[in-house]
């Protein structure tokens, strides 16, 4: 009799960037890392650490990444305003002209 118990799958950062664009999410390591990062702080919560490495169940990974999806780009600027950048403003007006 084997009873012995199969521990929960768990993914590393790097692995939750592959799990991710496995499932259709375009989202690179890079922006995983900064997203993850302790100044930020807007991934997916870690389940654990092991070795001091954080570790992520990829339930919970999903959930993040479909509570991430809208309709309309997040903002990029700090007061969460609509306006474009100076690049594309310079392109419209240059459209316009």
């Amino acid at each position: 009799m084997d009873d012995a118990i199969e521990p929960k799958r768990r993914l590393t950062r790097k692995q939750v960037g592959q799990f991710l664009r496995d499932r259709g999410y375009p989202i690179g390591n890079g922006t995983l890392n900064r997203i993850c990062s302790p100044a930020q702080g807007k991934g997916p919560d870690i389940d654990c650490w092991w070795n001091g490495r954080p570790l992520y169940d990829p339930d919970v990974v999903l959930a993040w990444a479909e509570a991430r999806k809208s309709k309309r780009p997040e903002s990029f600027t700090r007061d969460k305003s609509h306006r474009p950048s100076r690049r594309s403003a310079a392109a419209q007006a240059a459209r316009s002209a």
